[in-house]
C-alpha cells in the first residue's frame, strides 16, 4: 500500500474508489449533485406525487418498471439549477449549442433512470451488497483526496454545492454497486501493446515520468543518518542503491514496495504535492531536504529513473517495464470502461419504451 500524500493518495484510475476522487476533483458540484438526486429519483422515488395511477409514464421497462414524468422532470430541473440554466432563454441557448433538443435531453435522462433502475436488480440478482464499512472507506478516500481532515468543513463543501450527506452516501453506495455488477457482467483483458503505448502517448505524450522512491522512518534521528550517508555519495547514487538503504533504514510506511517505490509521478495527477516536488527532479537525483508527507512524519525522496514520453511510440523497447505496466493497466481498464458503458446502453435498448413526451413541460424548449 502507497502512503497518502499530501492529500493524495498514490492510486490510478483503475480503482473505483480512485475514480470517483478524480470526479470529485474535476466536476464536484454538476456530477455528484446530479448523480445524488439521481440516486434519490431512481431508488427511492422522491418524486412529490405518491399516487402512481395519476403520475404520467415517461417510460416502461420489461420488468414492468415505470419511469414518470415528474421524476425526469424534477431530475432535469436539477440539473439547470446546478449549471444556472434556470432561465428559459439561456437553457434553450445551451441545448441549442450541444445540438440537443428538449426531446433527446428527456430521453438521456430517461435512459440516466432506466440504468439505476438495471444496476439496482442485476446487483439484487447477483446477490451483490455493498456494505457500510465500503461506502464509508470509498468517502474517506474522497475527504482525503480533497484534503478535507474534519467532518464540519467536509459538510460545508457538500452544503456549498447542495448536497446532503445521506443523498451523497446514496450515491457513493451506488457507484459502488454499479462497479460490482460490471465486474460481473463484463470481462476484462489485458490491453496490447499498442493499446497500452496509445494510452501513454495520448495521455503524457511530450512530458517526463519520474519513477519516485522513498524511505520513511518514525526516527528523525535514524532518518539524519540515513540522509547523510546518501547525500555523502549522491554523485554516484542511482536507484539500487537507494533502494539498498531502503532495506536498512525504511519502516515502510511510505510505501510496502521493497525498493521503496511509489511508483511514476503521471500515476498521481498534476494536483499531488509530491508528483509535484519530482516534476523538477534528474533521473539519480536525491531531493534536497526532508520531505513532509501529508500525515506529518518525514520522508527522504529519491528519484530513481525518468523517462521523456514521446508523442508517437512504435515498440515498448524503450519504455520501462514499471511504467509500460502501469500504462497497460490503465488502457485495459479505458477499454473496460468502454465496454461496460456499451454493455449497460444495450441492457437498456433492450428492456425500454419510451412514450412520446407530452406537451407543456417545464423544460420543453417550444413550450
Amino acid at each position: 500500500m502507497v502512503k497518502q500524500v499530501c492529500g493524495t493518495r498514490g492510486c490510478n484510475d483503475t480503482n473505483m474508489s480512485c475514480s470517483v476522487i478524480a470526479m470529485v476533483k474535476k466536476a464536484f458540484c454538476c456530477l455528484l449533485a446530479i448523480g445524488s438526486i439521481c440516486v434519490c429519483l431512481s431508488m427511492t422515488g422522491c418524486s412529490q406525487s405518491s399516487n402512481t395511477e395519476t403520475r404520467a409514464i415517461a417510460a416502461t421497462l420489461t420488468d414492468g418498471t415505470n419511469i414518470y414524468e415528474d421524476d425526469v422532470s424534477d431530475y432535469i430541473d436539477t440539473y439547470r439549477q446546478h449549471n444556472q440554466l434556470e432561465d428559459d432563454d439561456t437553457w434553450n441557448q445551451a441545448l441549442e449549442q450541444s445540438n440537443y433538443s428538449s426531446d433527446v435531453f428527456r430521453t438521456m435522462t430517461i435512459y440516466e433512470l432506466a440504468a439505476k433502475s438495471i444496476i439496482a436488480d442485476e446487483a439484487a440478482n447477483d446477490g451483490i451488497t455493498i456494505t457500510d464499512d465500503q461506502i464509508n472507506d470509498a468517502i474517506t478516500q474522497q475527504k482525503q483526496a480533497l484534503g478535507v481532515n474534519d467532518d464540519d468543513t467536509w459538510n460545508q463543501m457538500l452544503d456549498t454545492y447542495g448536497i446532503d450527506a445521506g443523498s451523497f452516501w446514496d450515491t457513493i453506495a451506488y457507484r459502488l454497486k454499479e462497479e460490482a455488477v460490471y465486474k460481473d457482467a463484463v470481462s476484462q483483458s489485458s490491453a496490447s501493446d499498442d493499446q497500452a503505448l496509445s494510452y501513454l502517448t495520448s495521455n503524457y505524450g511530450g512530458t517526463t515520468a519520474h519513477y519516485m522512491q522513498c524511505i520513511s522512518n518514525t526516527s528523525t534521528s535514524t532518518l539524519s543518518t540515513a540522509y547523510d550517508q546518501l547525500e555523502a555519495q549522491s554523485s554516484t547514487l542511482d536507484s539500487a542503491g537507494f533502494s539498498s538503504y531502503v532495506q536498512t533504514y525504511s519502516d515502510k510506511a511510505c510505501t510496502d514496495n521493497a525498493d521503496g517505490s511509489l511508483g511514476w509521478d503521471i500515476q498521481y495527477g498534476s494536483s499531488s504535492d509530491i508528483a509535484s516536488v519530482f516534476t523538477s527532479m534528474q533521473a539519480n537525483e536525491l531531493y534536497g531536504d526532508m520531505y513532509t508527507f501529508g500525515d506529518g512524519e518525514k520522508g527522504i525522496l529519491f528519484c530513481g529513473q525518468t523517462f521523456d514520453i514521446p508523442t508517437t511510440l512504435s515498440d515498448t523497447s524503450s519504455v520501462p517495464s514499471t511504467l509500460l505496466s502501469y500504462a497497460r493497466k490503465q488502457a485495459s481498464t479505458v477499454q473496460w470502461n468502454k465496454d461496460c458503458k456499451a454493455w449497460l446502453q444495450q441492457q437498456i435498448e433492450d428492456s425500454i419504451t419510451i412514450n412520446d413526451m407530452p406537451d407543456g413541460l417545464a423544460y420543453a424548449t417550444d413550450k
